[in-house]
């Protein structure tokens, strides 16, 4: 696990809107959810969803599965996990609500539409964990101030 400086985590939470920590959770708990994927994506799913474009490769998700896959319930019960949140919402009280996976093949063109401000009333926020290196350009996109409500 890499350590972080909180303050400046924070600092940039704040003012980007996002904290990167590059190399955070150990390659056992990147492992552990990759194959909480594949059993995942063995199984049938009411909420299992194959996005797909015109043309190129599309990608799979699921949502709620924390009930149902061990390793997204032992991830989300990890000490690491559990650690930085306190440390990020102290002394707010926390709670995961949902998690959801994406399966983007390397040469998917389809971007993850994903957003969580329509949801939940009041503080939310997402965890994001890669699973595998990529280029820049593949990353997640956050647009700061894009759902800024003027009450902050």
């Amino acid at each position: 696990m890499t350590s972080f400086m909180l303050s400046t985590s924070l600092a940039d939470l704040h003012q980007n809107g996002a904290v990167l920590l590059p190399g955070f959770f150990s390659r056992d708990q990147v492992l552990a959810l990759k194959n909480g994927i594949d059993y995942d994506n063995s199984l049938e799913s009411p909420f299992k969803a194959h996005i797909n474009k015109a043309m190129g490769s599309g990608m799979t998700t699921n949502i709620w599965r924390t009930s149902d896959v061990k390793q997204f319930a032992d991830f989300c019960t990890s000490s690491e996990l559990i650690n930085l949140m306190n440390k990020i919402f102290y002394p707010k009280p926390f709670r995961f609500l949902q998690d959801t996976w994406f399966l983007r093949p390397n040469d998917c063109t389809v971007s993850i539409p994903w957003h969580h401000d329509n949801i939940v009333v009041g503080d939310h926020y997402s965890v994001w964990v890669s699973l595998t290196e990529h280029k820049l350009e593949d990353s997640l996109c956050f647009v700061a101030g894009s759902h800024d409500d003027g009450f902050s």
